[in-house]
């Protein structure tokens, strides 16, 4: 988090980036997905079989 703060140009501190934090993840309803190879791999062949358009 510390290097968020600092990235920021201490624009934010450190409980204001983990308050926004916590509500996108409240947003999303933690619905968060791993990218593992798989996943990579279903994707990439879903878009290359599918057509121009």
């Amino acid at each position: 988090v510390n290097d968020f703060v600092c990235i920021s140009d201490r624009a934010y501190t450190r409980d204001q980036i983990l308050v926004m934090e916590k509500t996108i993840l409240n947003y999303l309803e933690w619905s968060l997905t791993v990218p593992t190879p798989y996943v990579f791999l279903l994707r990439f062949l879903k878009a290359s079989t599918s057509d121009q358009q």
